[in-house]
C-alpha cells in the first residue's frame, strides 16, 4: 500500500437538492444510518483507517449546508478525538462540474501528492485501503466500482492530474477528465470496492443504505429483527430499523424497516412500515403509515388520508357482511 500522504475531498454540494433533502431539510451527510452514527461519521470512520490521510475537506455549495454539516462534525469531535483533521468549506461554483470543483478545492486546500475524492451522499464502502493502493505513481489513478462495474462515486488521483482540468468552465470526472487522462497515457484502474452502489436521494435509497450498512457492520448499532436496544421493549421491530436515542415508540406499536429521528414520538398501537419519521413528529395512537416520509409539515395531511382510508375499509367490510 502506498505510504504517500493523501488529502480527501468530500463532494457535498450540487446543482439541485435531492427529493430526500427537500423533504427532510437535512443534508445527506447529517442523516443517521445507525442509532448513533450519521453518514458523515461513517465516511470519516473509513477515511480514518487510511493512516496516511493528512486532512479532509468537505466542499458544499452554500453557507446553510456548511453550518449544518459543521454542527454534525462538532458533535463527532466531542465523541471521538481521533478523527482526521476536517474542514468544511463553501465552494459556490457548483456549475464547474465534479472535476472542476475538485481542481479548485485542491488548488487552495490540498497539499498532499494523492487526492481521494468521494461523493458525500453515497454510502461508503467498508474499506478504502486497497483502492488507494492502486494509485502508486503520477501515471495511475483509480475509479471505484461495484461487482457489476457500476461506478460508486469514489476516485483517487495523483494531484498532478488536476493540471489537465481547465481553470474555467464545466468539467466532469467521468465524461471529460478520465478520457483526458487516457489521452495523456495516465491509467485509471477500475477497482471493485463495493457490492452495491447506493446514493441517498429518496426514501427508498435511504432505507436501502441503512439496511446495507447494517450488513456491512454485522448489524451493530442498529435495531434488527425485533432486538430493541432501549428500555421500553413493549413494541416490535421487523427487519432493520434505526431509532435515534431521544425518539419514543409507544407500547404495542410495530415498526418495519423504518427510521425514527431524534425527538419523534410514535403513539401506542401504531404501525410504521418503510417510513422515515422526521425530527419532532408526533404520530398519534393507532395510526397506520406506510412507505412515506413523515414531517411536521405533512403529518396532518397523512393523518387525514389514513383516516379516510380506514373509513373506506370499514365501509367495504360492512358492505361485504351485509
Amino acid at each position: 500500500m502506498t505510504t504517500k500522504q493523501l488529502d480527501v475531498i468530500i463532494l457535498a454540494g450540487g446543482l439541485r437538492l435531492s427529493p430526500l433533502r427537500s423533504e427532510l431539510k437535512v443534508h445527506e451527510l447529517c442523516l443517521p444510518i445507525t442509532q448513533s452514527k450519521s453518514l458523515l461519521a461513517a465516511w470519516l470512520e473509513v477515511i480514518n483507517e487510511l493512516k496516511q490521510c493528512r486532512m479532509v475537506v468537505i466542499a458544499v455549495s452554500n453557507q446553510s449546508d456548511a453550518a449544518q454539516i459543521q454542527q454534525t462534525l462538532d458533535g463527532l469531535k466531542g465523541l471521538n478525538s481521533n478523527l482526521p483533521q476536517t474542514q468544511v468549506i463553501v465552494e459556490p461554483r457548483r456549475w464547474r462540474g465534479t472535476a472542476g470543483v475538485l481542481r479548485d478545492v485542491a488548488q487552495e486546500y490540498a497539499k498532499s501528492e494523492i487526492l481521494l475524492a468521494v461523493e458525500g451522499a453515497c454510502l461508503p464502502p467498508s474499506s478504502l485501503a486497497s483502492f488507494v493502493a492502486a494509485c502508486n505513481s503520477e501515471k495511475t489513478g483509480a475509479v471505484g466500482i461495484t461487482h457489476k462495474s457500476d461506478p460508486v462515486g469514489v476516485y483517487v488521483f495523483h494531484r498532478s492530474v488536476m493540471k489537465h482540468v481547465p481553470t474555467v468552465g464545466f468539467f466532469d470526472v467521468k465524461e471529460q477528465l478520465l478520457p483526458q487522462m487516457y489521452a495523456k497515457k495516465i491509467g485509471a484502474h477500475a477497482v471493485q470496492i463495493s457490492n452495491n452502489f447506493i446514493r441517498l436521494r429518496d426514501r427508498q435509497t435511504y432505507l436501502s443504505a441503512m439496511s446495507e450498512y447494517a450488513l456491512q457492520q454485522d448489524n451493530s448499532d442498529s435495531c434488527v429483527n425485533g432486538k430493541v436496544p432501549q428500555s421500553n421493549k413493549n413494541y416490535q421491530l421487523v427487519d432493520t430499523c434505526v431509532i435515534e436515542p431521544t425518539a419514543f415508540v409507544g407500547d404495542g406499536s410495530v415498526l418495519r424497516r423504518s427510521i425514527v429521528f431524534t425527538g419523534a414520538k410514535i403513539g401506542v398501537n401504531t404501525v410504521i412500515n418503510e417510513c422515515i419519521i422526521g425530527s419532532g413528529v408526533v404520530v398519534p395512537n393507532g395510526l397506520i403509515v406506510s412507505q412515506t416520509i413523515v414531517t411536521q409539515e405533512n403529518i396532518s395531511s397523512i393523518m387525514s388520508r389514513e383516516k379516510s382510508r380506514a373509513h373506506r375499509t370499514k365501509l367495504r367490510k360492512r358492505a361485504i357482511r351485509n
